[in-house]
């Protein structure tokens, strides 16, 4: 206790109590700044680290992609040639037969709907393609004219909750659908995707997070994709009832 006369004013052990006091506050405050910058830093380089790795492999697969394409412009030459010699010797069912191969294989891409970015055309162009592969029924409408956010970091609150739908619509016995549907009307964008899924999400802490094993980075592109909305003052709905997984996000401006 401090004792205070009110005529001599306060005595020297009250003073030195006081600035104990002060100093110890001090540090606790100190104390908690600090942890709290700790778990900030943790979370965004967790987060770093989920986007990197994403990232990667999105970039290792357009490489693969170019890749491929060269090789195709390299053999095309000679499909050119093979196609006129089945021509020239009336071979009509052969060219018939190509020609249908050809639009069956590349048909899932033509059928994607233009963004007008290539990054996300990209995308959802192989995410379409991965779906068909896995026999995931996909719905894609998509109007916009323009990115509501810088480009790269569209593609990558896209590319993560792409992901997270495959992942979680390719684990469903039955009934496994994506729903991805983008729109622009007039100074509002949005993003709405729905997937099935068959494991219910489950938490840690206030974070949603997966099962995949990709070395301890599930869960952390959900919240790059909180992040980046917030960072742009958008708004962003997530529910998840009657195995269906949606995700409503709204851009404004």
């Amino acid at each position: 206790m401090i004792n205070v006369d009110w005529e001599r004013g306060y005595d020297i052990n009250s003073l030195i109590l006081l600035g104990a006091l002060i100093v110890l506050l001090l540090l606790a405050v100190i104390s908690l700044l600090l942890v709290w910058e700790y778990h900030a830093v943790i979370r965004t380089n967790h987060i770093l680290k989920a986007n990197e790795s994403r990232m990667k492999v999105y970039y290792d697969l357009l490489r693969e992609e170019i890749h491929q394409k060269l090789k195709k412009d390299h053999d095309r030459r000679y499909e050119d040639e093979y196609v006129y010699n089945c021509l020239i010797r009336e071979e009509y069912e052969k060219c018939l037969s190509y020609f249908q191969n050809k639009y069956i294989k590349d048909n899932v891409q033509a059928e994607i709907t233009c963004t007008g970015y290539d990054m996300a055309d990209y995308l959802i162009g192989r995410i379409v393609k991965q779906c068909a592969e896995s026999d995931i029924k996909v719905t894609v409408e998509v109007e916009m004219r323009r990115s509501p956010i810088e480009e790269n970091e569209f593609f990558v609150l896209l590319a993560n909750l792409l992901d997270n739908a495959v992942e979680a619509a390719s684990k469903c016995r039955m009934d496994r659908f994506i729903e991805i549907r983008i729109q622009e009307m007039s100074s509002m964008f949005r993003l709405y995707i729905v997937n099935s899924y068959a494991e219910e999400p489950m938490k840690d802490g206030g974070r949603l997070i997966s099962g995949k094993n990709d070395g301890g980075n599930h869960g952390w592109g959900l919240e790059s994709v909180k992040d980046t909305v917030k960072k742009y003052d958008g708004m962003i709905d997530i529910l998840y009832e009657n195995k269906r997984f949606v995700v409503d996000i709204v851009f404004m401006g």
